[in-house]
């Protein structure tokens, strides 16, 4: 039997799982509303972010590592369910890179934060990057 754990709702889940299924499309309108008011007011770089090639190239990198937060799992032992895809070498700082596979890894939303947090701290940022692309090849060898 593995792990469990409560919804919200009180129902009895996997513990890998968000939500439970009669959660999900409640928290999926809330989620999508919520990223849209933030692509509208806050986003930068919203016209790549929008792009059908994004969106392809997004959704490519979470299928090839079954939505895992590869982070999570290399670093910390834990299968967490990968929502988003970081730019190791940031699109703000190199667009060549915004859509190379060697530069993408899919996170959680709490790694993601982890890592802009450890991202501002010039001391870590670059020690940070290199710890993210080994995960990269670390995981290319095992999903490969």
């Amino acid at each position: 039997m593995g792990l469990k754990k409560y919804c919200k709702c009180g129902r009895l889940i996997d513990a890998a799982e968000e939500c439970c299924e009669f959660c999900r499309p409640e928290r999926e309108r809330v989620r999508l509303e919520r990223q849209k008011k933030y692509n509208k007011y806050k986003r930068k770089n919203s016209d790549f972010y929008g792009s059908e090639m994004w969106k392809e190239v997004r959704a490519a990198v979470l299928a090839r590592y079954n939505y895992l937060d590869l982070y999570e799992y290399f670093i910390n032992d834990n299968v967490v369910t990968a929502q988003l895809v970081h730019h190791i070498e940031e699109f703000k700082d190199n667009k060549e890179l915004g859509t190379d596979l060697n530069n993408l890894i899919p996170v959680s939303y709490k790694t993601h934060k982890k890592i802009h947090k450890l991202y501002r701290n010039k001391d870590k940022q670059q020690e940070t990057k290199e710890l993210l692309k080994e995960i990269l090849l670390k995981a290319e060898r095992l999903f490969d």
